[in-house]
């Protein structure tokens, strides 16, 4: 949510600043919401695998 947030905010201001430089921002936050969701999608595949193996014990 944090970095759509950031993407919306980053929109309004490209009068201020020049066009490569929003559209750098908007392709990092693009970029770290991705890999956000990766990590998330991560940690619950580690969740899950670690919860099979208690289960086996």
């Amino acid at each position: 949510m944090m970095f759509r947030l950031a993407q919306n905010n980053n929109a309004p201001a490209a009068g201020n600043m020049p066009d490569g430089l929003q559209n750098t921002l908007n392709f990092m936050i693009q970029g770290l919401d991705a890999m956000n969701t990766g990590l998330r999608a991560t940690y619950m595949k580690l969740e899950e695998i670690e919860r099979l193996l208690k289960a086996r014990h």
